[in-house]
């Protein structure tokens, strides 16, 4: 994009890709996940957007909040990685646009299904091309993988637009997944040893290259088994127990005995074992030991919960020339995501019939830790940098 843009788009808001997808991200986490709770809960009589309500919540979790993170973090990212210039202005919008269109296009009623699946479908190819002009200018062939998973989810998408399926709602939560498997395994040992020397402990950062490759690996082969097998079985139950223990046993060297008293470390801790304890979850509900949807939420509001809430504060911190502090409120926010976490995965296991209730607290919680989000980090968004550097 030229560097002369129309002086209307020139605000802080549109300086760097995570200032305005976090914003929309933790926005959308809030209604979203408050119109879900209370819907599930039948405290009130609502109407959902798709025939399938269960559809519409996973699929705008997936295509909606989680995929606007993952826009505002690799778009910062990538020109840190590359030294290109960043997306911003007028191509920034442009994609934050293309974004809302596809959540507007599920909640319109009566669209053509030709029109929703051109809305729905539009922003990730843009996105994922914004990416990689940038990686491939500058051979960054070490970060095509988030090319390949972002086109992988592209796939997902447009068969379940197509086909209603959700088992193309839990390929793609898998590529989620496996997108935090590689930031989590690059950032969560880099970040806890750079944390922890204020603390006057030197620790090393171990090279896990194979493990992180096998990690990934096996997401993505559970990501297939979803998408391609037309029911789960002892197959996908091997690779989710092999990915727990792959994982677990990555996550030796992270040095998490030592993070408890740094809540912007140990929160992203936190989230990576949530993903161990989901995946060793989904095995043993794919064996038919127990329920399965414990095993999708400690994947989602546990691990995806937890890492997300975690790297925004993190990033907006540290991107807007902050020190990288949480301030009580946001220590506060991390630890009702680990309180919605418990209710959700234990509620239903331990007492079954109180169902409706654990789904409309945990989502309570849930929203309240994103609404904290935006009380405290939204004036840094809009605001430039008070360092005087670029935004």
């Amino acid at each position: 994009m030229p560097h002369d843009q129309p002086s209307w788009c020139d605000i802080p808001l549109l300086g760097r890709g995570f200032r305005p997808f976090f914003f929309l991200a933790a926005l959308l986490g809030c209604s979203f996940v408050l119109y879900w709770g209370v819907f599930m809960s039948g405290w009130l009589a609502l109407d959902m957007p798709l025939a399938d309500p269960v559809g519409w919540h996973a699929h705008e979790m997936i295509y909606g909040f989680c995929l606007a993170v993952v826009a505002g973090f690799l778009l910062t990212a990538v020109a840190n990685w590359t030294s290109w210039a960043p997306v911003r202005q007028g191509h920034l919008l442009f994609l934050c646009g293309l974004w809302l269109a596809g959540r507007l296009a599920l909640l319109v009623p009566g669209l053509p299904h030709g029109m929703q699946l051109l809305l729905e479908l539009s922003f990730l190819p843009a996105l994922t091309v914004s990416l990689y002009v940038p990686l491939r200018k500058t051979r960054n062939a070490r970060n095509y993988v988030f090319v390949a998973l972002l086109s992988g989810l592209f796939v997902f998408d447009l068969m379940f637009m197509q086909s209603a399926d959700l088992r193309w709602l839990h390929a793609a939560l898998f590529l989620i997944l496996a997108m935090a498997s590689v930031i989590g395994g690059r950032i969560i040992p880099a970040f806890t040893t750079a944390g922890l020397k204020p603390y006057g402990l030197n620790l090393p950062v171990y090279n896990q290259m194979k493990l992180d490759i096998v990690c990934l690996a096996l997401v993505v082969l559970l990501a297939l088994s979803y998408g391609l097998l037309p029911e789960q079985t002892g197959l996908t139950a091997t690779l989710a127990g092999l990915a727990a223990l792959a994982h677990l046993w990555r996550g030796r060297r992270y040095h998490t005995r030592h993070v408890f008293q740094e809540p912007l470390l140990w929160i992203l801790h936190a989230g990576y074992f949530w993903m161990c304890a989901g995946l060793a979850l989904l095995a043993a509900g794919t064996l038919g030991w127990i329920a399965l949807s414990p095993a999708w939420h400690a994947l989602t509001v546990g691990a995806l919960g937890s890492l997300i809430i975690g790297m925004m504060c993190r990033v907006t911190l540290g991107h807007t020339g902050r020190r990288l502090v949480a301030a009580p409120l946001v220590t506060a926010s991390f630890g009702l995501m680990q309180l919605a976490a418990i209710l959700r995965v234990g509620g239903p296991l331990l007492w079954p019939a109180q169902y409706p209730l654990w789904i409309g607290v945990s989502a309570g919680l849930w929203t309240l830790c994103f609404l904290i989000y935006l009380v405290v980090f939204t004036p840094m968004l809009l605001a430039p940098r008070p360092d005087g550097q670029p935004v």
